[in-house]
């Protein structure tokens, strides 16, 4: 399995202009980044990508160099491709190959953008759905002590704020989430892992065949991790790297940005 490392800078204007013709609403940079590239790039756009607001750039993965990249931007036959190409360049040198082989037992530090959710009873409508999987684990301690079902999320919070000694903090479980997302391909095993930023947004998708719109009642958790993982598998975790970690890898989450241990 070949897979690049893609950077392409990002003019804002000429996205937000295409955006609003097409009626994204941009309050959702990772959702509006991917309907951009995949109407550029189509299948072969670059995913998992992560935006990095403060250089102005993506850096995605993808099984394509950069002279196929390059090729079928230049080719795209859309009416607003031009606009598209504007805003989205690809450096002379936009593309790194990745190595092919990870020997097992060789150690990296890593970054990577995640939304630590899970399948899992919502605080909310107390149907099983997506959510986050820490206001998940204080529902079901909630639920255990006796709390009325599909209460909500502030409920819940009160909770958390009444029973601290007793509830788990979110960095624990955030952390517990991220091991078993390596854990369960096999591919690493994170040695350890440090939360660097988190925050609650709020997520645009496509309600049926309607433009997308910023969802109020679906927000989630957006969680930095940085930390140090260990290859256990060669095989497995190219296909991590290539394919991304948890929920939501096609709107900005879940790329794996590694470096080595010096």
């Amino acid at each position: 399995m070949t897979t690049y490392m893609v950077r392409s800078t990002v003019s804002l204007p000429h996205l937000f202009r295409w955006a609003k013709n097409v009626r994204i609403q941009t309050g959702d940079m990772g959702y509006t980044i991917h309907a951009a590239t995949r109407a550029l790039w189509g299948e072969i756009a670059p995913q998992p990508f992560v935006w990095q607001e403060e250089k102005g750039q993506i850096l995605g993965y993808a099984a394509s160099d950069g002279e196929t990249l390059r090729e079928v931007r230049n080719s795209c036959s859309r009416e607003d491709a031009e606009l598209l190409r504007k805003a989205f360049c690809l450096p002379e040198f936009c593309t790194k190959k990745m190595p092919e082989v990870f020997p097992a037992g060789q150690k990296f530090n890593f970054q990577v953008l995640c939304c630590p959710i899970r399948r899992q009873t919502s605080p909310t409508s107390g149907e099983k759905c997506q959510s986050d999987a820490w206001l998940g684990a204080v529902y079901n301690l909630y639920r255990g002590k006796g709390g009325a079902e599909g209460t909500g999320c502030p409920t819940v919070i009160s909770f958390y704020r009444q029973h601290p000694d007793e509830c788990p903090s979110p960095e624990t479980v955030y952390k517990e989430w991220l091991t078993e997302q390596f854990a369960r391909s096999g591919g690493a095993r994170v040695l350890f892992s440090n939360i660097k930023g988190s925050r609650t947004i709020r997520v645009a998708r496509r309600p049926g065949s309607g433009a997308p719109v910023l969802q109020a009642k679906r927000s989630t958790p957006e969680v930095l991790f940085r930390g140090c993982l260990q290859v256990e598998n060669q095989d497995a975790f190219s296909q991590i790297l290539a394919r991304g970690v948890g929920r939501h890898r096609a709107f900005g989450f879940g790329m794996l940005l590694l470096s080595t241990i010096c």
